[in-house]
């Protein structure tokens, strides 16, 4: 998930998570997140394990850029009652190919598929 680490949507991010029991998950002591949001801004990216799993909040998406650069072309989708905005395939392509890992690149080639289905 991409997002802005700034004071309100830092309290935000830890409000979403009230309740789930939020740990940092690459810290090998697994401390449990702080509910202060002003320990939050100006991360980078936050690595989050909580009781529904896991979640990475970036900073930004390499290849792409800042959450700013990222929300100009993201895509709504409606997911239960709310507006959901994700990457758009062309966002998220350029990120794979930027990422180069071979797992990536793997991805890579299967969302060029869907996007050759899509444009028919």
């Amino acid at each position: 998930m991409c997002v802005r680490f700034a004071s309100e949507s830092c309290r935000r991010l830890l409000l979403a998570l009230t309740g789930l029991q939020p740990r940092h998950r690459m810290r090998p002591d697994r401390l449990p997140l702080s509910t202060d949001p002003t320990a939050l801004v100006g991360s980078r990216n936050l690595y989050v394990a909580c009781a529904l799993g896991v979640v990475d909040f970036l900073g930004e998406v390499t290849g792409v850029g800042s959450f700013d650069v990222v929300r100009r072309d993201a895509v709504g989708a409606q997911v239960g009652a709310v507006t959901v905005n994700f990457m758009s395939l062309e966002q998220l392509l350029t990120s794979k190919r930027a990422l180069a890992r071979p797992k990536d690149l793997r991805v890579v080639q299967e969302l060029e598929l869907i996007r050759g289905k899509r444009g028919r």
